[in-house]
């Protein structure tokens, strides 16, 4: 996590002393307290999942309340922290669908122009391992 940006905020605060109309003041007000309430709203959602993970801390004492707490790291840390890779291997997949499109269209409208012939640099497409979605029993 970042640090909080101090003077970024105080550069929101002189951007209101700055203006000079109503008007202006109003555009201002807008700008600058979505902005603060955009972040405020993305802080809030990290803390929420990140604190989710508070009661991992504490070891259990048995082996049924072991498997338990198995069972809320897998779903509190690592399934989070596997969802980078289901959301990067799904944007591949279609990164390269549309790469494909392209290239057919590039090739029907190389057909279409009488003694056209073009190189198509090639493009090596990753081998994408299908993701594996975790699941807890």
């Amino acid at each position: 996590m970042s640090e909080l940006n101090v003077q970024y905020l105080q550069s929101l605060e002189d951007h209101i002393n700055a203006v000079q109309t109503c008007e202006d003041l109003q555009k201002a007000v807008d700008t600058v307290m979505n902005a603060l309430g955009d972040q405020l709203q993305a802080l809030t959602d990290e803390l929420e999942i990140v604190g989710a993970i508070q009661e991992l801390l504490e070891i259990p004492n048995n082996l049924a309340k072991v498997i338990t707490w198995i069972q809320k790291y897998i779903e509190l840390v690592l399934s989070p922290m596997y969802q980078p890779y289901l959301k990067c291997a799904a944007q591949i997949a279609q990164l390269i669908a549309k790469i494909q499109q392209l290239q057919a269209t590039i090739m029907d409208k190389m057909n279409s122009i009488t003694n056209c012939s073009i190189n198509i640099p090639a493009i090596n497409f990753p081998e994408i391992i299908p993701p594996v979605v975790p699941t807890v029993p």
